[in-house]
């Protein structure tokens, strides 16, 4: 036997809103904790380089791409010098060796989105030009992926 009920819809109307949050999303192989140790200075000037990979990831669409930035927390000391190399991705361009300071330069520009990338190269170079004293001198580089 079945229950009919009368004047009720058997039907049950719902709004279903989906959505789907931007990426963007960088990572290298180069350790967290790259370090430079200098054990010698007899040759100088000298530079020490570190290499590696990067990737990144951005869902956003839109007209003028992306860009990846790079800065220092705080400036090297005299006569030292920290550059970054990054490699661009297919349609991109690099900036080629860029002198790394406080203010934010561009590393790579006009990288095509949506897109993801792996293994693209990346180099680190330390450069000292004259004798400094022994120390330790941490910087924090941060590498931004950002709208052009």
């Amino acid at each position: 036997m079945q229950s009919i009920l009368y004047g009720s819809d058997p039907s049950i109307p719902q709004t279903v809103t989906m959505s789907i949050s931007a990426i963007n999303q960088m990572n290298s192989t180069i350790d967290e904790t790259c370090r430079f140790h200098v054990a010698t200075m007899k040759n100088i000037p000298f530079s020490m380089v570190e290499g590696g990979h990067y990737a990144f990831t951005t869902n956003e669409s839109g007209s003028l791409g992306k860009k990846i930035m790079g800065s220092l927390d705080k400036e090297m000391p005299a006569s030292t010098f920290f550059y970054v190399e990054l490699e661009a991705p297919p349609g991109g361009l690099s900036a080629g060796k860029v002198l790394i300071s406080l203010f934010p330069i561009d590393l790579v520009t006009g990288i095509p989105i949506p897109t993801h990338q792996s293994g693209l190269e990346m180099t680190y170079t330390f450069t000292v030009t004259s004798t400094i004293p022994p120390s330790n001198y941490p910087r924090i580089l941060t590498l931004t992926l950002m709208d052009q």
